[in-house]
């Protein structure tokens, strides 16, 4: 008797952790599709795509330079010269800078314009990719 209450107990227990687990929420992922140089060494950008949602889109920024530069992010859909930007920001020495979008069927690729110090370091771009399928 007293195993078959702790068999039920475990029984129970297992079927409230799977209503649990099947109530929380799934964990969005990113698929790296390529990335592209910056005009400063050891900077550059990458376009990542939601595996989620095929319209998600994410570029990041990525600083390992020793300096501290300004860049603006942008997704760009060449058929139709349309852009979506991102914030300006600071992406500091040794980090990173992240913009999220929702973007319209069709191919895009990610871009930056990077400055330092108030100059105009140059725009760095990656191939195009596919989003909204």
């Amino acid at each position: 008797m007293r195993r078959t209450r702790t068999l039920l107990a475990a029984v129970a227990s297992l079927g409230a952790l799977s209503l649990l687990a099947a109530a929380a929420p799934a964990q969005a992922g990113w698929q790296q599709l390529g990335c592209a140089p910056t005009d400063v060494r050891y900077a550059h950008i990458c376009f990542d795509r939601s595996t989620n949602d095929s319209s998600k889109a994410r570029g990041r920024y990525v600083n390992n330079s020793a300096y501290d530069l300004q860049n603006s992010g942008f997704f760009y859909k060449q058929t139709t010269s349309q852009t979506i930007s991102c914030a300006s920001t600071v992406t500091r020495a040794g980090t990173m800078s992240t913009c999220t979008r929702t973007l319209p069927k069709g191919r895009w690729q990610l871009g930056a314009y990077t400055w330092y110090g108030g100059q105009f370091l140059g725009t760095a771009l990656t191939d195009q990719f596919n989003f909204g399928f």
